[in-house]
């Protein structure tokens, strides 16, 4: 949470967010939060405690899943806030005919809710539209319809001319370009190489997007997250 909370950080997305975290994010890094519940806890406190014993194995699976947005309280506010459910019961069927899928893979597609959350954030003077989401991991065709959705509604809530910061955890090979058609045809900025991504419209890539060393979320010898961070700098408006 240090690293997330550092003056240089202006938006961080956070995805598989035990829900309990929840409460205390926006103490934890100072930052103003916008977060959203993907899947209710199981056991409560309970759960808690048992994931921290079995940490790699069970994750957040009896806290609850959680997603997140962070803007640096320093250098910008939150504005208004949307979600859109992006495997939605109406979808199901119309896209799982068109993918040939069983229906024990929909009913696997219909388990986790798979939100994209937006937030319109004034960050260091200029408005932009933060876009994150945790996209379906099974099948990458699915992924790449949520991803498609994502897109469409993150267009519509921003309007005409507004930057987008869109990303989180899309399950989606960056190296695989097709899968990427929905963000290159609309003018995102070049994905990052792994399933963790950081990419922008309207706006200028200047680094990354790059995973950070295995040190930077490990925490007394213990590893904090299954997957690494990443970090990208964009410049708007110049």
């Amino acid at each position: 949470m240090r690293l997330v909370a550092s003056e240089d950080t202006d938006v961080a997305l956070l995805q598989d967010v035990p829900v309990w975290a929840l409460e205390e994010l926006e103490r934890w890094s100072g930052m103003n939060l916008f977060g959203v519940v993907v899947m209710r806890p199981y056991l409560g406190v309970l759960g808690r405690w048992t994931t921290r014993l079995t940490r790699q194995r069970l994750r957040s699976a009896l806290t609850g899943q959680a997603n997140a947005i962070l803007v640096q309280a320093e250098h910008g506010s939150v504005g208004s806030a949307a979600t859109w459910r992006l495997n939605a019961r109406s979808m199901r069927r119309e896209i799982g005919n068109s993918l040939n899928l069983d229906r024990g893979a929909v009913r696997q597609w219909a388990r986790n809710r798979r939100m994209c959350q937006l937030v319109r954030a004034d960050v260091r003077g200029t408005t932009i539209v933060v876009a994150n989401m945790h996209l379906t991991h099974f099948d990458p065709r699915l992924a790449v319809e949520e991803l498609a959705r994502a897109e469409a509604f993150a267009a519509e809530f921003a309007g005409p001319g507004v930057p987008i910061l869109f990303g989180g955890d899309l399950n989606i090979p960056g190296d695989k370009p097709e899968f990427f058609e929905p963000l290159r045809s609309a003018g995102y900025t070049q994905p990052a190489a792994g399933i963790d991504d950081l990419v922008g419209k309207c706006m200028s890539l200047i680094a990354g997007p790059d995973a950070l060393p295995d040190t930077m979320r490990e925490y007394h010898g213990v590893m904090l997250s299954d997957h690494p961070i990443i970090e990208a700098t964009f410049e708007v408006g110049s």
